[in-house]
């Protein structure tokens, strides 16, 4: 096993000590490599690339204008109808 130094603020050697006299490990090393352990793993497992790509499959499976995203007479009314239902509801609170 290869060595390796690291500082630590005291505040977290603090908690690595309590977290390993709390599971009965025999070292602060143990908890400090189990977490080194978690955090590749975790590296190794998490996929590059954007949401673009992760979604690629679904995009243009749905029908509409080519140009919803782009073009803003789409806009227009976008928000009106949530507007009025959101009038409609506190006027009946105030009416009560």
């Amino acid at each position: 096993m290869k060595t390796v130094t690291i500082k630590l603020p005291s505040t977290l050697d603090a908690q690595i000590a309590a977290i390993a006299a709390r599971r009965g490990a025999r070292s602060k090393s143990e908890i400090i490599r189990e977490a080194l352990d978690r955090f590749v793993l975790s590296e190794q497992q998490a996929q590059p690339g954007s949401l673009l790509e992760a979604l690629q499959d679904f995009a243009g499976i749905c029908d509409g204008p080519s140009d919803l995203s782009t073009n803003a007479k789409y806009l227009e009314d976008f928000g009106h109808a949530r507007a009025r239902h959101r009038r409609r509801r506190s006027a009946r609170r105030v009416s009560r």
